[in-house]
């Protein structure tokens, strides 16, 4: 990834599921610990990955876990998403976080923001400033930084459905503008 971005998809919660479509691991320090096969449904609880066989992995309270899949996309709260999930263990509870390219991200934004039908302009528009958004609020400048995550998918930060959203004029638009921020005397413009 050139510019990951994380994406709390649940903070906190006793009980998260995810599915993947492809192949899988769970992964602890870059190392594979944990195989996953496509299409199980898998459960997260008192902070034990299970498929409902007997099979588990327990997680580490002190490091985040990853589940990638070959083809990086992973089902979770409803949702398809690109990229992998990174999951933090807090006690009996887990925050949910959607790991991904910035690039990537902006694909669900951008048609979550405003209607794919619009002007191609409008839509090269709404990828800039949705990027500019997106990349003023990561890291240090996130106000979900204690949470662990940059941005969250709603109202709060900016609209993201992850793959169901996606389309292919705000992929062209996304694609069109690539790398491209909003800048004010060389800082970040937020992009409201």
């Amino acid at each position: 990834m050139l510019n990951p971005i994380r994406i709390g998809i649940g903070c906190r919660a006793p009980v998260t599921r995810f599915a993947l479509w492809a192949p899988g691991y769970v992964f602890l320090n870059g190392q594979p610990v944990f195989s996953l096969n496509p299409g199980v449904p898998y459960l997260i609880q008192n902070g034990r990955i299970s498929d409902g066989s007997g099979r588990f992995y327990e997680m580490p309270a002190d490091q985040r876990v990853h589940i990638t899949s070959a083809d990086y996309r992973v089902w979770t709260a409803n949702r398809w998403y690109r990229g992998c999930l990174e999951l933090i263990r807090l006690g009996s509870r887990v925050t949910t976080i959607n790991l991904l390219d910035m690039e990537d991200y902006l694909l669900g934004v951008v048609p979550s923001e405003m209607p794919a039908s619009w002007h191609p302009e409008a839509l090269k528009s709404q990828a800039v400033a949705a990027r500019s958004y997106a990349w003023s609020h990561c890291g240090r400048g996130s106000k979900w930084q204690s949470e662990g995550f940059d941005l969250v998918p709603d109202v709060r930060d900016q609209a993201y459905k992850g793959l169901a959203a996606e389309a292919a004029s705000t992929f062209q638009a996304v694609q069109l503008t690539r790398g491209l921020i909003l800048k004010d005397s060389g800082r970040v413009k937020p992009g409201f």
